[in-house]
C-alpha cells in the first residue's frame, strides 16, 4: 500500500544497511531521504521536515538517543523509530524517557521495518487528521 504522503528519514552510519533500509522503505511506497548521522539528519531536518525519522542508535557524532531528544524539542510531530543491536532492556528506560514512538532490535527483517512504519503513520494520522503533521 502505498504512503506517498509520508516521507521517512533513514539515519544510519553503516552505508549497507541505510541502502537496505531505503530500498525497502522506497518499494513500499514511502517517500525517503537518508542521513549518515545524526548531525547529517539534524542538516537535512533543518531543510525538509519529515514525518518519520528511523535511526540506529549508535552512531559518531549525534547518536540516535540524541538525535531522538533534539527531533522532540524541535519537530515534535515527528516520529521515531530507533533501531538497536542491543537488547532493549538496556536503554529502554532512556528510550521510553527519551519519547521513541517504536523500537527495533537487529536483526531485523525489510517486511518487519515496513510494518513498523506503516503502523506508526497510521497512528500518528489518526492523532493529526489533517496533515499537521510538519512542524517547521
Amino acid at each position: 500500500m502505498p504512503h506517498p504522503a509520508c516521507t521517512v528519514l533513514v539515519v544510519d552510519d553503516e552505508p549497507a544497511i541505510r541502502q537496505i533500509l531505503c530500498r525497502s522503505i522506497s518499494a513500499a511506497g514511502f517517500a525517503v531521504i537518508d542521513a549518515v548521522d545524526g548531525a547529517d539528519a539534524l542538516r537535512k531536518l533543518e531543510c525538509r521536515p519529515v514525518d518519520i525519522v528511523i535511526t540506529d542508535i549508535q552512531m559518531p557524532n549525534v547518536d540516535g538517543l540524541q538525535l531522538l531528544k533534539e527531533v522532540r524539542a524541535r519537530w515534535a510531530a515527528t516520529a521515531v523509530i530507533l533501531i538497536t543491536g542491543n537488547r532493549v532492556e538496556g536503554p529502554a528506560g532512556e528510550i521510553a524517557q527519551a519519547g521513541a514512538d517504536d523500537v527495533i532490535r537487529k536483526p531485523f527483517h525489510n517486511h518487519d521495518i515496513v510494518r513498523q512504519l506503516t503502523c506508526c503513520w497510521q497512528r500518528r494520522s489518526d492523532r493529526q487528521p489533517h496533515s499537521g503533521n510538519r512542524t517547521p
